[in-house]
């Protein structure tokens, strides 16, 4: 709880920076749900991960289990996951992704599947992806309407 605040600003920031959600007012009514739900372990277990300097919040990832939808067998998946500018290609992306596969094998999981979905960097997210042992399964499609209704 005494990293919310900052938290809540990384998921401005990532709503500020990401070609999918920038076109979109931010809610941070919406953000707050979202945060205090993983906080609190909603109906499902979740996990909420931050990457620190010097006590400054510079990364976030949120995660939970799910269920795949033809199998009862659970997996774990992101909520989202998100690091500054300056501190991409540092050491917080992994080391949050490490502290979250643990968490999850620990859940009894046999797969964890995280999503590139922000069009953030999204080629040198399934990289860095890559490096840590992913293999890319699906591919996310957004169709926009052309008008603006």
């Amino acid at each position: 709880m005494e990293d919310f605040d900052q938290v809540l600003e990384l998921c401005r920031a990532l709503h500020a920076e990401s070609p999918r959600y920038n076109d979109k007012p931010f809610s941070e009514a919406k953000a707050r749900a979202l945060l205090t739900g993983i906080l609190t372990s909603w109906t499902v277990p979740m996990i909420g991960i931050v990457a620190e300097d010097d006590g400054a919040i510079v990364g976030m990832l949120g995660g939970r289990l799910a269920e795949h939808a033809l199998c009862d067998e659970p997996y774990a998946t992101d909520i989202g996951i998100f690091v500054l500018p300056a501190y991409r290609g540092t050491s917080a992306f992994p080391r949050m992704m490490k502290v979250f596969e643990d968490w999850a094998f620990s859940q009894g999981v046999r797969e964890i599947a995280p999503g590139v979905s922000t069009g953030i960097q999204a080629e040198e997210a399934v990289r860095i992806y890559g490096r840590l042992g992913y293999t890319v399964v699906s591919y996310g499609m957004i169709k926009k309407r052309s008008d603006n209704v």
